[in-house]
């Protein structure tokens, strides 16, 4: 449907899917009634329904929607006959399901259902005809199926087993033709090669996922550390202190915030006052300096200091930049 407007494409999807039911309904039958309801059914109904709307997409439509629409609603019924046309339906099944190569589907039956309802020839687009419009109908299927890989698998299954009956047709056990062997090929090659993309898919899928759970489990994790960081660090060493019923005071219920001051780095005259160092907070001192030694005498709080600051770091998740 390449060229197309994209509010044709939801026209034309709406239209084929209504159109696909029968056939939709046969393969249904055909892989059994668990399919029932269940989200394979859904997505083979999709595939069949993106195959008509590939199929559809080549004929002469209006570019208009409401003229595209009032269109196939006046074509409708011939559409829905060919569809549900038994020696159509039959093709089609053998175009989806069998061993039928996609450039030598039988489209002389296709065209012969046509014309005994239509009577003349369908209004193709520019450079469409009934091959290439047959084509992309088979391609749009495998596309779709490709990427529902339960579904695919049956869908592989339904092939071989097509193949199957077709070499036990043959008067001999393996005397097939060689065209017919590049059919199987292709028609046996090209689900496998969605099933091959749709499975490097999952696997980038299932990979993001992991690296994602990792990423949780190791916030988990550091989490975990900053809040057994911070009870270390509340819970003061003095066993002199008093607390309420037994317990200890914390740190941060005790602790005042201490100011430094840098050490010259040669004396200072006592009448220079202007060359004094003057005090500033322990942060500031930590974010205006790289390297910082904290100088005191025993008692003084240095353990303290560093218990505080030590916290506040695991309070802000490491965000808090000290230094």
């Amino acid at each position: 449907m390449n060229g197309l407007r994209e509010d044709i494409k939801i026209l034309l999807l709406g239209a084929a899917a209504e159109l696909t039911g029968a056939l939709a309904m046969r393969a249904l039958q055909a892989l059994g009634t668990a399919l029932r309801g269940t989200p394979d059914e859904r997505a083979l109904r999709a595939a069949y329904a993106q195959a008509g709307a590939a199929f559809l997409g080549h004929l002469n439509l209006p570019e208009e929607e409401t003229e595209a629409k009032v269109w196939l609603d006046h074509h409708h019924g011939l559409l829905a006959e060919w569809f549900k046309h038994p020696a159509v339906q039959d093709t089609l099944a053998d175009a989806l399901w069998g061993t039928a190569q996609l450039e030598t589907v039988d489209v002389d039956t296709l065209r012969a259902g046509w014309d005994e309802l239509w009577g003349g020839p369908l209004p193709w687009r520019p450079g469409s005809t009934f091959d290439i419009a047959i084509t992309d109908l088979v391609r749009a299927f495998d596309n779709t199926i490709g990427t529902q890989l339960p579904l695919s698998d049956r869908v592989l299954q339904a092939r071989v087993k097509a193949l199957r009956h077709t070499v036990e047709a043959q008067t001999g056990v393996l005397e097939v033709s060689l065209e017919e062997l590049r059919g199987i090929r292709t028609r046996l090659g090209t689900l496998p090669q969605a099933l091959a993309e749709a499975l490097a898919r999952r696997e980038i899928e299932q990979r993001a996922q992991a690296e994602a759970t990792a990423l949780a489990e190791t916030r988990r994790q550091v989490e975990s550390y900053h809040r057994a960081l911070i009870r270390y660090c509340e819970e003061l060493p003095y066993v002199s202190l008093p607390g309420h019923r037994g317990r200890r005071p914390s740190l941060s219920t005790l602790y005042v915030r201490r100011r430094v001051k840098r050490q010259p780095d040669v004396p200072v005259p006592p009448e220079r006052v202007d060359l004094a160092p003057t005090r500033m907070s322990t942060e500031e001192a930590l974010r205006q300096h790289r390297h910082v030694v904290i100088l005191g005498e025993p008692g003084a709080g240095k353990t303290t200091l560093l218990h505080y600051l030590t916290s506040r770091v695991a309070e802000e998740r490491g965000a808090l930049r000290l230094a």
